[in-house]
């Protein structure tokens, strides 16, 4: 599963305003008409977010991290893989999951933190539909 850091991103995971395993963090997913931006920084910067057949943006659970990985030259973060409840076809079919910071107020202010490519999604048929995060979900290189 490809995935990319946004800018804004970074920057919140290395200011601190985002401290993983206690900011309430969220995910939203897109289609592929969509186009990952790493300049995007806000919610509303996304265009394609799924809608209807049961679908609810979901909550990040289970963070570990930021752990320092010498091998990898890396700081790595993970969760728990991500269910999206009876999530039906109606709704589209995602290619994309965005995590973002859901402690501010509005989509104009919820800040994006990454994005990650599904590959060859399934499309929902009304069962749970589980996004299994590659371990480590993400990372900041230090190289």
């Amino acid at each position: 599963m490809a995935s990319g850091l946004y800018n804004r991103g970074a920057a919140i995971l290395v200011d601190g305003t985002v401290t993983w395993g206690t900011t309430t963090c969220g995910i939203v997913l897109v289609t592929s008409s969509y186009t990952p931006d790493n300049a995007h920084n806000f919610v509303s910067d996304l265009t394609n977010e799924l809608s209807g057949g049961n679908y609810a943006r979901g909550t990040v659970a289970g963070e570990s991290g930021p752990t320092e990985a010498d091998a990898n030259d890396r700081v790595e973060y993970d969760m728990n893989d991500q269910v999206f409840s009876a999530l039906q076809a109606a709704a589209g079919t995602p290619q994309y999951a965005i995590l973002y910071d859901n402690t501010a107020g509005t989509d104009g202010t919820r800040e994006l933190i990454a994005w990650f490519d599904l590959g060859t999604p399934a499309v929902p048929n009304g069962t749970d539909y589980t996004i299994q995060w590659a371990a480590p979900a993400f990372y900041l290189s230090t190289v």
